[in-house]
């Protein structure tokens, strides 16, 4: 049996440009449709959980913005939709324990 297609995203054109450092942060994948895995490197923020809410923010409004330019329609509403089903999947997850299998800490 021969491996399915796997498509992955290109690197930002800033990358290789960047005159000090430059670090991947998050990686997701969704797995035949219905698993979802994420990479996330620990250490980068250290114990500064607060970065990391930042940086899901920031995430969160890339992705609003591409849903509306894709769809034709309108960032804030986007964004408001995504905001809303954080909110509830982070009360649902909350219930479940910890993750298994999602991080690779290296």
């Amino acid at each position: 049996m021969s491996s399915p297609p796997i498509r992955e995203l290109p690197r930002p054109d800033s990358v290789p440009k960047a005159a000090t450092s430059a670090d991947q942060v998050l990686s997701v994948w969704i797995v035949d449709s219905s698993e979802l895995a994420a990479v996330f490197p620990p250490a980068l923020y250290g114990d500064d959980v607060w970065k990391w809410g930042r940086l899901l923010g920031v995430v969160a409004r890339y992705m609003a913005h591409a849903h509306a330019k894709a769809q034709g329609g309108n960032e804030a509403d986007a964004l408001e939709a995504i905001r809303l089903n954080f909110d509830e999947t982070l009360r649902d997850q909350a219930s479940k324990g910890s993750p298994a299998g999602t991080m690779k800490e290296s």
